[in-house]
């Protein structure tokens, strides 16, 4: 009894302390070992990871997160530190560092295509008012080409008329020039006639009643040629005018003589290259030699 009281607490200190012992050494094999274990597990993987790389890219990335999974035991940022050198690791940042290059590739392109689209709308807009000035042009162009094809039928169409006109002109001068040359002539062959007495009275009257009908169709010319340049027309007012009789002209000559033979005068010497008759009565001289010419009177023609 003794004995095992006295052995026991021994060996209970024994044991105690080579617990003490036993658990600071397996801290110390624990945490060299897990990190012995960590590289270990490292340096497979990352074999492994070589050569699942060359097998298969679907094997390799499940042995890469099997393998961080693993790693993540030290930490994550040991993790990171042991795998950052890793195929896996630089394929990431490869892609990584692409995709940002794609991503600002196609940011480019998006602006760009924005600045193309709105070029494209800009000359879009552009080429619809365009289009349009462009119709607008046209139509105007086939009004001015209609009116100017217009404009030359009635120009072409005025030139027969104005031709017309002028024919019908040239007609109507032609038929007055040849009545005042009839008119000259008759008075030219009138005029010994009107040097006797009393036949100068019927002769006056004849030509006077032609002159009338001289004038009235000479008006009737004019006013056709007024009517043809849309000028109205004159009142032909001489057409109507009374021819006096002989008798009539004769019996007027006893108080009108005078002012008769004034107001031919005057016309006369208004017109500048007329000769111009005395207003007197003539002699007894005078009325012998006019009439003894053409009959013989007795006791005026001795």
């Amino acid at each position: 009894m003794q004995l095992s009281a006295i052995t026991t607490p021994l060996l209970k200190d024994n044991m105690t302390e080579r617990t003490k012992n036993t658990g600071l050494v397996w801290r110390l094999f624990s945490f060299a070992g897990i990190k012995s274990l960590m590289v270990i597990f490292s340096l497979v993987g990352m074999l492994f990871s070589n050569f699942a790389t060359l097998m298969s890219d679907r094997y390799f990335d499940l042995m890469q997160m099997g393998l961080r999974k693993a790693l993540l035991i030290g930490g994550e940022a040991f993790a990171d530190r042991a795998l950052k050198n890793s195929p896996k690791a630089d394929i990431d940042q490869k892609i990584k560092t692409k995709t940002a290059q794609l991503d600002a590739d196609n940011k480019a392109l998006t602006d760009s295509n924005k600045r193309l689209k709105a070029d494209l709308d800009t000359t879009a807009s552009e080429k619809v008012s365009l289009e349009t000035k462009s119709q607008k042009l046209t139509t105007e162009f086939d009004d001015l080409s209609a009116k100017n094809r217009n404009l030359a039928k009635q120009s072409e169409e005025l030139v027969q008329a104005q031709a017309k006109q002028a024919a019908k002109a040239k007609t109507i001068a032609t038929g007055v020039k040849a009545r005042l040359t009839k008119s000259l002539a008759r008075s030219t062959a009138a005029m010994p006639a009107e040097a006797l007495p009393y036949i100068s009275a019927v002769t006056a009257v004849s030509l006077f009643a032609l002159d009338v009908n001289d004038a009235c169709a000479t008006m009737t010319d004019f006013n056709s040629l007024l009517k043809m340049m849309n000028a109205g027309e004159e009142n032909p007012d001489m057409c109507g005018m009374k021819t006096p009789t002989p008798q009539e002209v004769i019996g007027s000559s006893k108080t009108q003589w005078r002012s008769s033979l004034a107001s031919v005068a005057d016309a006369a010497r208004a017109a500048g290259n007329v000769p111009v008759p005395e207003v007197r009565l003539p002699n007894m001289k005078e009325v012998s030699y006019s009439v003894c010419q053409a009959m013989y009177v007795p006791g005026l023609c001795n």
